[in-house]
């Protein structure tokens, strides 16, 4: 009863530390592989992982302990070891329990050690946090460490730790985000960018205004995208990036100069203009995190007019209504309760499961086919291709000419958002967009014979 009484009660203790908000030295436990011919101190057969743990909290020096498996405890004072590796990457020493001493204000019973472990700086004396400090990174074998006093910060140096002591300054008013995750759907149209490292890859598309987002790593090396040309950021994990680095641009402003990295991606808008080429003058766009994306969507605002856009569509699409026309001004008005945005998106071999979910995440839907030419086979049926007839640009265009009149000489498939009910019965995903005109038109498909008509009612 009285063991239950104290575990209890200490349980809640260790993360009390988090309530005043001041650091202390505190251990980030991982499974590693350690090269331990550079220990400082090799205490044998030590009772259990937590009293090696003990024993580098108690030494100042000490900022790193490892226990093999077979429960021979390794001390690591400040420059003695440099690197750590993951388990199953052919590292060189033992296996066993990593524990980085970390200096920080995060509870101790919920550290993150995505972001404790990843470009992180720490104080070998907690009574001056300038000097010798050792930092710890992520790579693609395990973790490296480093010593030395980092060059002071600029624009923060783009690092997660936001925001930064100078993040407000007039020179700091685009950022690069830097983000845990890999180009996701609708990425393909990408430019290269000639970059040895991470640094290099990230400051490149800082400075250019052409650049909306970059991506490196060992393999394809450096990446950049135009605004409008990337949608889905792919979120992952800080150890299951293997040395692969990616980051977003933000222009920021004087209120959004002062958020965390997690409030700059946590559904904010933001007006690109001047700032990243290929932006409208009244564009802007927004940034949302879910469980599996960093969504990047663009809009116009009610003032808008280019081309075919309308107010109140995304930009990259084209509104789809009906006009009414007035014989005596020989004016058309368009009918707005009729409008539609429509948007092409060319996606190779897309099933229709995954057509459909990025649809929904673009906050849109499968397309209803609204009236009679809305999509239709241009009357060339007995030809050897069809013609899709929609006012609307493919989006992103990978080199398919689908628009107004433009033909597709391999045919042009699409999906639209018509589903079997359980009844059997179809039904479309967005009925209302439809448009009951009661028109009858021909039609020419595998399944019906040339000159048929079909009433659209």
């Amino acid at each position: 009863m009285i063991l239950l009484l104290f575990l209890f009660l200490t349980t809640p203790l260790t993360c009390l530390d988090s309530e005043n908000n001041q650091p202390t030295y505190k251990f980030a436990i991982v499974s590693g592989v350690v090269d331990v011919a550079n220990a400082t101190t090799t205490l044998p057969s030590v009772e259990s992982e937590d009293a090696c743990v003990d024993k580098c909290e108690t030494d100042a020096n000490c900022i790193l302990a490892f226990v093999s498996n077979s429960l021979t405890c390794y001390l690591f004072d400040y420059g003695s070891i440099t690197a750590v590796s993951k388990n199953g990457t052919n590292g060189t020493g033992e296996a066993g329990t990593v524990a980085f001493k970390v200096y920080t204000n995060q509870p101790a019973c919920d550290l993150n050690l995505q972001f404790l472990l990843n470009g992180k700086n720490y104080p070998l004396n907690a009574n001056d946090t300038t000097k010798d400090l050792w930092k710890i990174d992520t790579s693609e074998e395990g973790w490296t460490i480093s010593y030395g006093t980092p060059p002071p910060l600029i624009c923060g140096n783009f690092t997660y730790n936001r925001p930064y002591p100078d993040g407000c300054n007039p020179e700091c008013d685009v950022t690069m985000v830097q983000v845990n995750a890999i180009p996701g759907p609708l990425s393909t149209e990408y430019n290269n960018q000639d970059a040895k490292n991470w640094n290099d890859c990230m400051y490149a598309c800082h400075a250019n205004l052409a650049c909306f987002a970059t991506y490196f790593d060992s393999t394809v090396g450096c990446r950049w995208w135009n605004i409008y040309k990337i949608w889905f950021f792919n979120r992952t994990e800080a150890q299951d990036m293997q040395g692969a680095h990616m980051a977003i641009k933000i222009p920021l402003s004087p209120v959004s100069c002062k958020y965390t990295t997690e409030q700059l991606l946590d559904d904010k808008y933001y007006l690109p203009y001047n700032r990243i080429l290929a932006s409208v003058r009244r564009g802007f766009f927004r940034m949302r995190t879910t469980p599996k994306y960093y969504k990047f969507s663009a809009y116009v605002d009610e003032k808008f007019d280019y081309k075919f856009t309308f107010t109140g569509c995304e930009f990259g699409t084209r509104a789809s209504a009906t006009q009414t026309y007035n014989k005596q001004s020989g004016t058309f008005t368009t009918n707005e309760e009729t409008l539609m945005c429509v948007g092409l998106v060319n996606t190779p071999n897309i099933t229709q499961v995954a057509a459909n979910e990025l649809c929904h995440e673009m906050d849109g839907k499968l397309m209803t086919e609204r009236h009679a030419a809305f999509i239709n086979d241009g009357n060339n049926c007995p030809g050897s291709y069809s013609r899709i007839e929609l006012y609307t640009l493919m989006y992103p265009d990978y080199g398919t000419k689908v628009g107004f009149n433009y033909q597709n000489q391999q045919g042009f498939k699409i999906w639209f958002g018509l589903e079997k009910e359980s009844s059997q019965s179809f039904k479309w995903q967005a009925p209302e967009w439809s448009i009951v005109n009661g028109e009858t038109y021909k039609m020419c498909s595998s399944g019906l014979p040339w000159n048929t008509y079909v009433n659209e009612t």
